[in-house]
């Protein structure tokens, strides 16, 4: 039986009103069933960044990723089309592929079949003299993929429409922040496990109604008074101005402040202050339902780092990321407590800082993706 028709979802508040609304009860964040309908319906059934195309430029080039448990292999197939395939051999389930490299003819190390980069069975040892075998029939499984403002998803829903479909006018923002996303290369990558559920760290990107009692750093580069989220359907935009010099006037929409999107359900796709040829993405791999990875990835022209981009780094990595870390652990703690069941989501007219509604937004996809709702 299907995991979604098993599980057993807790009454929850979560209205279709932001300004009347509370939020996910605890259970949702601590439950490993609810865990595994959210794999089932919400990874398993949604678009996941799985890299950059500059790993991707020639034909025969590939990347090795997981969706969850699912080993996935991406390739720039001899027509020149990426094409993304389950990383299992046909013939006894062997690993194909490991990490990235160049492989015109993908062999599987166990056995020697090969196949081609369009996934088809070229050959076998002993193939040749098998009795009613037919090589078509042994094509690797294939899932969707698409390059999106040069970076690269896959999705193993394969009646999923497009992402391009799927986030109107995302591309557009992005561009006017970084016009050339695609002539970037993952300069720093740094992982973080830590204890909480992954919706959490989500929440905590989706308000900065935290950020004045968590970031002060931050909040002495971000004019949080100017600061404010917008949901869309699968994305949601965040914004505030830098200080302005004096004279001037706060301007959420210039690379002096802050920018970044939510990309539904684990991405979240953030500018530099003042760089048009950076960004940095930080998404989050859940483990179970209470452990999760935090991975960051500054893309930049260059592998070489200066000192201000080694500074940025360490803030990013080292400063804000474990402040939030620290707020997202404590709040998981927090959902096992037999005095606590659910929030009020705090939501005003302004829709600035201090308000929750791209939670609401948030919570409410989550709800209806999983069957709750």
């Amino acid at each position: 039986m299907n995991q979604l028709v098993q599980t057993s979802f807790p009454k929850h508040r979560v209205t279709d009103d932001p300004n009347d609304s509370n939020a996910l009860p605890a259970a949702y964040y601590t439950s490993q069933s609810i865990y595994q309908a959210e794999v089932e319906s919400i990874f398993f059934k949604s678009w996941i960044y799985a890299g950059h195309v500059s790993k991707l430029k020639n034909k025969g080039d590939y990347i090795t990723c997981n969706v969850q448990d699912q080993e996935l292999f991406i390739i720039r197939a001899t027509d020149n089309t990426l094409k993304a395939f389950y990383n299992v051999c046909k013939h006894r389930a062997h690993t194909l592929l490991k990490g990235e490299g160049r492989a015109l003819v993908v062999t599987c190390p166990a056995h020697n079949w090969a196949y081609s980069t369009d996934g088809s069975l070229r050959s076998g040892p002993g193939l040749d003299k098998m009795q009613n075998f037919d090589k078509s029939l042994m094509c690797l499984s294939g899932i969707l993929v698409e390059e999106f403002a040069g970076f690269v998803f896959v999705n193993l829903d394969k009646d999923a429409s497009p992402l391009k479909d799927q986030v109107d006018g995302l591309l557009e923002r992005i561009l006017s922040y970084v016009p050339n996303p695609e002539k970037l290369v993952l300069a720093h990558r740094q992982t973080r496990p830590f204890t909480a559920n992954w919706k959490s760290a989500i929440d905590n990107y989706l308000e900065c109604y935290h950020c004045k009692s968590t970031h002060k750093v931050l909040c002495e580069l971000v004019d949080m008074e100017g600061y404010s989220t917008t949901p869309f359907g699968n994305w949601s935009w965040h914004s505030g101005p830098g200080f302005p010099a004096p004279g001037e006037e706060p301007d959420a929409e210039r690379n002096g402040g802050f920018a970044g999107a939510h990309l539904w359900p684990n991405l979240t796709i953030n500018f530099v202050p003042g760089r048009n040829d950076e960004i940095v993405l930080i998404y989050t791999v859940p483990v179970d339902a209470d452990n999760c990875i935090n991975v960051m990835e500054f893309y930049m022209p260059s592998t070489e780092l200066s000192d201000d981009a080694k500074a940025e780094i360490d803030y990013v990595c080292n400063v804000l990321t474990e402040e939030d870390i620290a707020l997202i652990e404590n709040v998981h703690r927090g959902m096992k407590s037999r005095g606590y069941y659910d929030g009020r989501l705090v939501v005003n007219t302004e829709r600035n800082y201090l308000s929750e509604h791209s939670l609401h937004h948030f919570h409410n996809k989550v709800l209806k993706a999983i069957g709750a709702k």
